[in-house]
């Protein structure tokens, strides 16, 4: 226990740091942990606790608060149950914690079914080992399915005893975690060298190496083939998305615009350009493209989601593109008001990924640029007659902005929203909206 009487703002003289990995603190003031602890093998942080001399609030108190990220618990085709969340969770975020029985070693190889078992020891322990066994007492955690690039990772923490032999296994984000992509953890070398007779990976990453992913790259080296070939075998509409949710998130982007300011996001606009030449979105086509460009705060989506239908029912060929989705990244893209297939996702999607990918270096551009390019890519493959366009954040330097040649814009009512983003005052959010506006077409 500390004896801090400052909320614990050093970590060299607060005690319980001290015992941790490097003696240091491992949170920040937002409670997310520092991904330099991910470098470390087994490493240890020790939270202030009740018998702590520091407030009740400091910040080294995070995982004993318990879960606070809304995950769910459903059922998969292939893996049977499996947990995702429900919002996004950042990266460092306490997701959740690894509950079970406690057991010796000598008691678990007792146990018939082995396969909830997670091992306590820590790094040049020389003491009686124990595991936890989530078989017949645990929680959400002992769904989560093994992936050979995971999003979480454990760390053991000790909240209320020192005792070495027995942390508590919490796992924490490795990356930011996108609302409804599944939470997967890295079961270890142990449990695959046990039960790789049993069971085969199926996480189908890039990084895979108990699973079909493996073998097939195995017997295509051996018949000379290269890796883009075996990359493409497995490239499935939930490949997709797992790739999609590797791109910046929403909210880590807009935070990166409010630090930056106005003049970086004319910067980010016109890097937005180079992507979509990467993309092979190429501005020039996009200027043939007859578009509906419409911004505001409220009523956007309606009008944008009347106008398709209107347009539709006429007998244009339509293509809609919103955000944000509710249950799954299909409902952005509509070709005639309907959501486009999963197989058509997937296709589209891995051509704009490649396309990006072949370009000069490996920079990706964030979630939304993605999306916004992949859905004008996929306008202009179709050929639709219209396109509807509703504008992410503001319109001056929106990612839906580099339409150069809409043929009608639209702004709906006005509000304070994301005032970090467009400004506090009315005039510079009317400002932003208006930006959609260019030289009209005629008929």
């Amino acid at each position: 226990s500390c004896n801090c009487s400052d909320g614990c703002a050093n970590d060299k003289q607060c005690e319980c740091a001290q015992l941790s990995a490097r003696k240091r603190f491992w949170y920040d003031v937002t409670g997310c942990i520092n991904s330099e602890i991910f470098k470390e093998d087994r490493p240890l942080v020790y939270e202030c606790n009740i018998k702590c001399k520091c407030w009740s609030n400091c910040h080294q108190r995070v995982v004993q608060h318990g879960i606070t990220a809304g995950l769910q618990l459903y059922k998969t085709k292939d893996k049977g149950w499996a947990v995702r969340t429900q919002a996004l969770i950042p990266k460092g975020t306490f997701v959740c914690e690894y509950v079970g029985e406690i057991l010796t070693d000598s008691d678990a190889d007792r146990r018939e079914d082995d396969c909830y078992l997670f091992d306590l020891d820590v790094k040049g322990q020389q003491c009686t080992l124990f595991c936890l066994d989530a078989k017949f007492y645990g929680n959400i955690t002992r769904f989560i399915n093994h992936s050979c690039d995971p999003n979480i990772l454990p760390v053991r923490v000790f909240t209320d005893h020192q005792v070495k032999s027995c942390p508590r296994i919490a796992f924490f984000a490795a990356r930011d975690i996108n609302p409804y992509e599944e939470i997967c953890s890295n079961y270890g070398e142990k449990f695959w060298t046990v039960k790789k007779s049993e069971f085969r990976c199926v996480c189908n990453t890039s990084k895979c190496k108990y699973g079909e992913y493996k073998k097939k790259l195995v017997e295509a080296c051996r018949r000379g083939k290269r890796l883009s070939t075996v990359v493409k075998m497995e490239r499935t509409y939930e490949d997709a998305i797992k790739a999609l949710n590797t791109l910046q998130s929403n909210t880590s982007a807009l935070k990166e615009i409010c630090r930056s300011g106005q003049i970086r996001q004319s910067d980010r606009f016109e890097k937005t350009k180079e992507f979509a030449a990467r993309a092979k979105v190429p501005i020039e086509e996009l200027d043939k493209l007859a578009a509906i460009h419409v911004s505001g705060t409220k009523g956007k989506g309606s009008v944008c989601a009347f106008s398709d239908s209107i347009l539709h029912e006429h007998g244009f060929k339509t293509g809609f593109y919103s955000s944000p989705h509710l249950v799954e990244v299909r409902e952005r893209i509509r070709i005639n008001g309907n959501l486009i297939s999963k197989q058509e996702f997937a296709r589209y999607f891995w051509e704009c990924w490649d396309n990006l990918k072949q370009g000069i270096g490996d920079e990706m551009p964030p979630y939304f640029v993605f999306l916004t390019l992949m859905s004008f890519y996929i306008f202009l493959q179709e050929k639709v007659d219209v396109a509807i366009v509703e504008v992410g954040i503001g319109g001056a330097f929106d990612t839906t902005n580099i339409l150069r040649r809409p043929w009608a814009c639209g702004v709906t009512s006005l509000g304070h929203d994301h005032v970090a983003v467009l400004g506090g005052t009315t005039e510079s959010i009317a400002w932003n909206k208006a930006g959609i506006f260019k030289v009209i077409n005629s008929w």
